[in-house]
């Protein structure tokens, strides 16, 4: 088979992996310190992104019409190389932001920074 992929739902599913919860301010904690990525419902991610020489934690994946709506829910925007990125805020109030996130679209696994096997949520 040539350039055939597989979703990670169907090998966490295939390898019988039991889903391990894990909350707003861990999520947001893993992302900062160890590079974690969250990988949410409607194939978005969140991601620790080096923009103008800072770690942010960004969101990327959604479309058009969810922006309004994620601006409301505190994520903030930037126009960056002609294309707008929404970030999640890295202070005190971030993991709030991330809770908002994550009850809206709910966290489906998390994947580490570099090699290693993931953790489902």
């Amino acid at each position: 088979m040539i350039g055939r992929q597989v979703s990670p739902a169907w090998v966490a599913e295939a390898f019988d992996e039991t889903p391990t919860a894990i909350g707003p301010a861990e999520a947001f904690a893993g992302m900062l310190v160890r590079g974690e990525t969250l990988h949410l419902a409607d194939a978005m991610t969140v991601r620790r992104s080096l923009v103008m020489g800072a770690q942010r934690l960004e969101l990327v994946g959604f479309t058009d019409g969810m922006v309004a709506r994620l601006k409301a829910m505190g994520l903030m925007s930037e126009i960056i190389a002609w294309k707008l990125r929404l970030f999640i805020p890295t202070g005190a109030n971030g993991a709030s932001v991330l809770a908002a996130l994550l009850s809206r679209h709910p966290l489906a696994r998390v994947a580490p920074r570099a090699g290693g096997a993931h953790v489902a949520a």
